[in-house]
């Protein structure tokens, strides 16, 4: 078993803070149980961090030569959105939300596609914050 970084109650009380910096009502929240499960978890176990401005820093498990972490912003707007949708296949929902995590990343859409299913279940976690 792999050592715990940070603690579970202080993992799920910074995506607490995440979340309520998004402003996500009690629908979404339930909505998102299983996204958000996955945040603790990587919070928990030191592969993602919430910076003081609330983007969350994933340190990538499985690096892409030499990018080792994402950086995602907590908010977009949709000019952002519309650039990176922009000849996406919108009926492909793995598809859809890693161009969203790509959006939040500021990476190409590909990128996002090329991680490692273990650094990608992060990805698609927090890219479905965005739908």
């Amino acid at each position: 078993m792999g050592k715990t970084a940070i603690p579970q109650e202080i993992a799920q009380a910074e995506v607490d803070k995440w979340i309520e910096y998004k402003k996500l009502d009690e629908d979404e929240i339930k909505e998102k149980e299983s996204q958000i499960k996955t945040l603790v978890s990587a919070i928990k176990n030191g592969r993602l961090v919430l910076t003081k401005d609330f983007k969350l820093v994933q340190t990538l498990k499985f690096p892409l030569d030499s990018l080792t972490e994402l950086t995602y912003a907590p908010r977009l707007n949709v000019d952002a959105i519309a650039m990176k949708l922009d000849g996406i296949d919108s009926t492909n929902p793995i598809l859809l939300v890693a161009t969203y995590a790509a959006a939040s990343a500021g990476v190409v859409n590909g990128i996002i596609g090329k991680l490692d299913t273990a650094d990608n279940r992060i990805a698609q976690a927090i890219g479905s914050f965005f739908l």
